[in-house]
């Protein structure tokens, strides 16, 4: 199934510089952390796909909630 999207590349891609931008920030600390790109991702992708994608995430469950990114804002 192909999307008609305003990039070139796939949701969550699209989903992931959106996250990087700042979106994915929602306790606005200026630091986006592996929890926060983990629930913007899976809610965003579905969002732009209508719910066909659904991103999962693998990691170990013992492993912390870091910031992995600071975002810049003008």
């Amino acid at each position: 199934m192909e999307l008609e999207q305003p990039w070139q590349h796939g949701a969550f891609t699209g989903a992931l510089l959106e996250a990087f931008l700042g979106k994915a920030d929602f306790d606005p600390d200026q630091h986006i952390t592996t929890a926060e790109l983990e629930v913007y991702l899976g809610k965003r992708v579905k969002e732009l796909t209508g719910g066909s994608q659904k991103p999962t995430v693998a990691k170990p469950t013992t492993m912390e909630d870091i910031p992995i990114i600071r975002v810049i804002r003008p």
